[in-house]
C-alpha cells in the first residue's frame, strides 16, 4: 500500500511567512495613508470655499485647523506653511510619521502636498 506524506512544504511556509509580515504592515501603516488622505481632503474643501478664502490667512488657518480638530488629526506645528503672493494664497503642508515596527525598526512616512486658493 502506497502512502503519501502530507504537510506544509518549505516554501509554503515562507509564502505564509510573508502574508502575515504585509498583513502587519498594513494594519501599522494603514492608518497614517488614511490620516493624510483626510487632510488632504479638508485642505482641497477649505481652499475651495470662496467665503473661507476670502478671509484671507486667518480665515484659511481657522477653518482648517478646526477641521482637523475634529478629525482628530494632530500635525506638527510647523507642518503648515501659509503664505500670499497677491490674491492667491498657498497652503503647503509637509510633515513625516515615524512607525515604530520592530525594537530599533522604523518606517518613516513623507508627506508632501501645495495647495492654492484665489481670494475672490
Amino acid at each position: 500500500m502506497y502512502s503519501r506524506q502530507r504537510g506544509a512544504t518549505m516554501m509554503t511556509m515562507v509564502n505564509v511567512l510573508f502574508l502575515i509580515v504585509l498583513v502587519i504592515l498594513a494594519v501599522k501603516i494603514g492608518p497614517a495613508y488614511l490620516d493624510d488622505r483626510t487632510v488632504n481632503a479638508i485642505i482641497t474643501e477649505a481652499v475651495a470655499t470662496p467665503d473661507i478664502v476670502a478671509e484671507g490667512g486667518r480665515g484659511l488657518q481657522t477653518s482648517i485647523g478646526k477641521r482637523l480638530d475634529i478629525n482628530d488629526i494632530d500635525l506638527p506645528k510647523d507642518a503648515l506653511a501659509y503664505s500670499r503672493d497677491g490674491n492667491i494664497w498657498y497652503v503647503d503642508v509637509n510633515y513625516e510619521r515615524r512607525i515604530p515596527l520592530v525594537s530599533n525598526l522604523s518606517v518613516v512616512l513623507s508627506f508632501s502636498h501645495h495647495y492654492e486658493a484665489v481670494k475672490p
